[in-house]
């Protein structure tokens, strides 16, 4: 016959042998970084570090290939305009891309769709102590001509909006 002790002993041997650990919950449990609604091909978006100005459309958004191509425009002195007369603004075009980079951003992007994407925070939202790598303002527009990155009416975010998941 077993007795209490050796049971005991018993279960917590098969414990430790089992692999059974205490679960811990992340606090982004239930959390994304994307964007809260999916960017369509030609939407301009903004994004700023700093002094750093930059917007970028989305174009040619394919699901297989995951891939975009992106056209993007960049400015370091604290202007919020993105004519490409101007010498303090650079500007490209990327195909096939897997990711949006250039100047001091790198923002992660996957496909949803056909012509359109998601972009990605930095950050979760759960994230409010963290400073972000860069902040985004999703426009409505198409054309970036008139667009001033630092009129005020643009509300930039460094996370998605969101409550931070908690355990039921």
């Amino acid at each position: 016959m077993i007795t209490t002790l050796r049971l005991v002993l018993i279960i917590v041997a098969l414990t430790f042998v089992s692999g059974c650990k205490r679960i811990t919950r992340s606090a982004h449990v239930g959390q994304s970084r994307a964007h809260g609604t999916p960017i369509a091909d030609g939407q301009v978006v903004l994004v700023r570090q700093g002094l750093y100005r930059g917007a970028f459309i989305l174009t040619n958004q394919t699901t297989t290939p995951e891939t975009t191509d992106y056209k993007w425009f960049s400015r370091s002195d604290g202007a919020g305009t993105f004519n490409i007369t101007e010498p303090a603004v650079t500007s490209s075009i990327v195909k096939d891309a897997s990711k949006v980079e250039f100047s001091v951003y790198s923002i992660e992007w996957s496909a949803n769709n056909p012509g359109v994407g998601w972009i990605y925070y930095s950050l979760f939202p759960a994230d409010k102590k963290l400073k972000p790598a860069y902040e985004i303002c999703v426009t409505d527009e198409t054309n970036i001509a008139g667009i001033d990155a630092n009129d005020p009416k643009w509300v930039f975010r460094g996370r998605p909006l969101g409550k931070p998941h908690t355990a039921p």
